[in-house]
């Protein structure tokens, strides 16, 4: 009897273990999600609630973000803060199974705007 308590409690213990690690999100200075294209400028991007992976915008987790075009990405970056200023530092990859690099290490500056939910991009390097 003992022993089926101290495995129903092990169980208990590893679902909310699991559940408090899978529901912790990585934020950075961006809100995670989604942001599309805005008409207001060339490199205005709006907070979003649809997927933009099959279009054209830019995905955010934590402090990565990834710029998606027609399905794929073609510009991944770290998520940096310096000097009161957020910069997307871009950097190369290899896909798995594949020997071709892809991406740029294009530096951007980029400005949040919270009260609008969009960012604005400026090019450094």
């Amino acid at each position: 009897m003992k022993k089926r308590l101290k495995i129903i409690y092990l169980i208990i213990v590893g679902i909310i273990c699991f559940i408090g690690l899978v529901g912790c999100k990585k934020t950075g200075p961006i809100p995670n999600g989604y942001y599309c294209w805005s008409n207001e400028g060339e490199n205005i991007y709006k907070f979003t609630d649809s997927d933009i992976r099959t279009t054209f915008g830019w995905e955010i987790k934590g402090n990565t973000a990834q710029r998606w075009t027609s399905g794929s990405v073609d510009y991944k970056a770290k998520i940096k803060e310096r000097d009161n200023k957020i910069y997307f530092e871009g950097y190369k990859w290899k896909d798995l199974f594949s020997t071709v690099q892809s991406g740029t290490e294009t530096i951007y500056e980029v400005i949040y705007n919270n009260s609008e939910t969009k960012i604005i991009f400026i090019l450094v390097e």
